[in-house]
Parts: structure tokens; sequence; C-alpha cells
């Protein structure tokens, strides 16, 4: 009898990490097995080269998103207002995926010198592509951490099944016209539409209102983000550049409050409590 508890209480959970993992990895099986032969193994390597980049920026989300879920799961049930420190989280996390999802687009190339041989031409506009992805990524490591510690797993697994969806749709549509780059961008379409559901599910649960003070401000930080990165290009030595860009783009962050020390000591206070 517990154990047919157990398995009635955890089953959700466990088919969201299973349609998540289907609609975040499936991709490069899908190229694998879309295109004939060697082709199919060739552009799923080529995909697979970008992909572990993101992936190793993704653990950080994670580490990240497991900080939070305590927290959020006292707030929850303490009855607290969470929308500051949802707010404060998102802004740790999405400033410097933006100023990396950026970077990645204008020094794509170099970065993959640096850890690759073969096949970099076609591999870095992949990792570029991906990237803009990681926006949506970083997104759902909040919304979907903080729904998930309110319980709401009938509205994520509903999320995450569209998501799986819309990934594996947009695969057979575009792998044959584009090969791995259309995987790429059926990766960054779904993670885009899925952190949009998951933003707009956690608004509807906990009556967030717009802050159209803050998309202006995230909006002003990527064009100033974007504008650093064009003149950096024209500094010689790329490693000058790249450093560049993200002190500028952390200045940027610190001088408008974006982000700032006060907030991270707050997230590290509410964990210790």
């Amino acid at each position: 009898r517990l154990i047919r508890v157990f398995l009635k209480q955890s089953y959700p959970y466990a088919l969201l990490i299973l349609l998540m993992s289907f609609y975040n990895r499936i991709d490069s099986v899908m190229i694998e097995r879309l295109l004939p032969g060697q082709l199919g193994r060739e552009q799923a390597g080529i995909y697979a080269q970008a992909f572990r980049l993101l992936d190793a920026f993704a653990m950080f989300g994670v580490l990240f998103a497991g900080l939070l879920l305590p927290i959020f799961a006292r707030m929850i049930k303490q009855k607290e207002a969470v929308g500051q420190m949802v707010q404060f989280s998102f802004l740790l996390i999405i400033v410097p995926a933006i100023l990396i999802a950026v970077s990645a687009n204008f020094y794509g190339l170099n970065i993959m010198q640096l850890f690759y041989v073969e096949h970099i031409q076609k591999s870095a506009p992949i990792f570029g592509i991906l990237m803009i992805g990681f926006l949506g990524i970083v997104t759902t490591y909040i919304f979907g951490t903080l729904l998930t510690a309110n319980g709401s797993l009938k509205q994520l697994n509903l999320m995450a099944f569209a998501g799986m969806v819309i990934n594996m749709a947009l695969n057979f549509v575009l792998v044959p016209k584009m090969m791995a780059t259309g995987s790429a961008w059926a990766s960054l379409v779904t993670q885009i539409l899925t952190a949009v559901a998951q933003v707009l599910i956690a608004m509807s649960v906990f009556r967030f209102k717009v802050n159209y003070l803050l998309i202006l401000k995230l909006t002003g930080f990527t064009l100033f983000t974007i504008l650093a990165a064009k003149l950096s290009l024209f500094l010689e030595n790329w490693i000058f550049g790249f450093s560049l860009l993200l002190a500028a783009g952390f200045g940027y962050a610190f001088a408008s409050r974006l982000i700032s020390l006060k907030t991270i000591f707050l997230i590290i206070k509410n964990k210790a409590e």
C-alpha cells in the first residue's frame, strides 16, 4: 500500500522529467535517423559538438534551480509572497545568459576552436543558435522550479508534452532540409515556447503582474551587449575582445541595477533559513 501511494505521488514528477528529457535531448537521435547513413552520423556529430557546450553551461542553471527549490517550497508553504524572490533569481540567471548567448554568436568560432579540430565552421553557427535557446532553458530553471515547488505538475506535464510534440514535428520538417542547423532551430523554438508557457502559467497561478520597466531594462541590456560585441570585434586579439565584452556587460548590469550583490546575499540568506 505504501509503495502504491509512493508511486502515485511520484509518477507526475517522473513523467515530467521524461517528457522534458525527450524535447531537450532527442535532437541528435532524430538527426541520425532522419538523414541517410554517413551523412546522418556526421550531422549528429556536428550537432553534438555544439550541444556539449550548451549542456555544460546548463549545469550551472541546474545547480541554481536546486538552490531555489527549497526556498520556493518554504515560502509557498508559509504563504509568503514569492514575487520579489522570483524576480531577483530570474535576473541573476538571465543577465549572464544573455551575455553568454550574445558572446556565442559573435565569438562562437573562436570558442569552438578551443575544444574541437574538425567541423568547426559548421558547428559554430549551431552553437550560436542553441545558446539563444539557452535563454529559454534558464527561464525554465526559475519558473519551472517555482511551479514544481507549488505542485503544479499537471500544467507542467501538459506543457512538456506539447514541447515534445513541437520539437519532434519541427525536427521532422527542418532536419531533411537544413540538417543539423534545422535541429538547432527546432530546439530554439521549443525552448522559447516552453519557457513562455511556464511564465504564463506562473503568472496565472501566482497572479504576477507584468513588469514593463524590467522588460525595458532587459531589452536595453541586450541591445547594449550586442553593440559592445560588435565594437569588440575591432580588437585584433579575440580573447581580449571577448574579455572586454564580458566586463562591459557585467559592468552595465551592475550599473543599471539589474543585478546586485544585495540580490545574491538575499538568496543566500533565504537558503540559510
